[in-house]
């Protein structure tokens, strides 16, 4: 509040002015009446100004607090989503526990502030870096592997015989021996860099690999090429006496590769029922039939496979279970 002394001294007026700046206002003095009538407009007049106070507006965690980009080198661009796959990304805290993040080399993800380390595993080697992350930032971290893509496609020599959702394939360092396996239809995938073979084998189980193809691997490249699958096929009809199809439940069939004497090494493949044809590569092989009979009557038959070529057997069951097997 204003304050106006009129014919106060010096004290009294001393006394009045500090309840005047006690609540805010001035003290106006006056000797006579012209100048108490100048004080009192002056008082009236006079604005105040109450202090501005400046609120902080509060502060929004953001939806992620950390970004990840993955580079194949230091002068490698970023890569995308879907470039590649086997990356395992995992966040590793300061008490040393690390937890899987995702698998892909572009990412945003949301986690508590602290201390951490990020780490890309893939295929022959492991990169890490220091991250702090806090509770109302974004965090850029970027890892820089030692590595090259390779994106290759098998090339048979008979397409019809081949299942690209079941080809199995194999990678193998030359210089460590260490081997990676993917079961995908086309191979690319992140390598470190180094020299490998690859080999393209349809399914899972084909014991006999063909020759290797050689690939050079170079951080920051991708290798595009073809592998050759020179695989023949076996297809097995199961019928009765009378020509109908039976059950795949009735018999298993397995492949054995041959020895020159004519008896068997090893198995290359096995399969219950005949609905899939049965893959190898070129080569002598006898195939061994077992009916899941109460007889379990048993059938060794001598084949040879080709070079792109579909071989079909047919094999009878009687109904005499003391009858054996015959192919036709």
């Amino acid at each position: 509040a204003h304050v106006v002394g009129c014919g106060r001294s010096r004290q009294d007026g001393a006394a009045v002015s500090c309840r005047a700046a006690e609540t805010g206002g001035r003290y106006f003095e006056a000797d006579n009446q012209g100048e108490l009538a100048a004080a009192l407009s002056l008082a009236v007049a006079q604005e105040i100004t109450p202090e501005t106070v400046i609120e902080e507006p509060p502060q929004v965690e953001p939806k992620h607090n950390l970004q990840i980009n993955v580079q194949l080198s230091p002068d490698s661009p970023p890569l995308e989503n879907g470039e590649i796959d086997k990356l395992a990304l995992d966040l590793v805290n300061a008490e040393g526990r690390a937890k899987n993040i995702g698998y892909s080399p572009v990412m945003a993800i949301k986690a508590e502030a602290g201390s951490y380390t990020l780490r890309a595993k893939y295929a022959g080697g492991e990169v890490a870096v220091p991250v702090e992350i806090e509770q109302f930032d974004t965090a850029h971290a970027t890892l820089v592997l030692d590595a090259g893509v390779v994106n290759f496609t098998a090339r048979p020599l008979a397409p019809d015989l081949v299942r690209p959702d079941i080809l199995s394939w194999r990678v193998t360092n030359v210089e460590t021996g260490a081997r990676q396996e993917r079961y995908v239809p086309e191979l690319r995938s992140v390598f470190r860099a180094g020299t490998y073979e690859v080999i393209a084998i349809p399914g899972r189980k084909d014991r006999i690999a063909p020759p290797p193809q050689i690939v050079q691997i170079v951080a920051g490249e991708v290798v595009t090429g073809t592998v050759d699958m020179p695989h023949g096929g076996l297809r097995i009809d199961n019928v009765s006496e009378t020509g109908a199809r039976l059950p795949d439940s009735f018999i298993r069939f397995a492949l054995w590769s041959a020895k020159d004497d004519g008896s068997v090494d090893r198995m290359i493949v096995g399969l219950n029922g005949t609905r899939d044809v049965l893959l190898a590569l070129p080569g002598d092989y006898v195939l061994v039939a077992e009916d899941w009979g109460i007889t379990r009557r048993k059938l060794s038959q001598p084949i040879t496979i080709a070079p792109g070529t579909l071989t079909t057997l047919r094999i009878v069951m009687p109904a005499d279970e003391a009858a054996p097997l015959v192919v036709r």
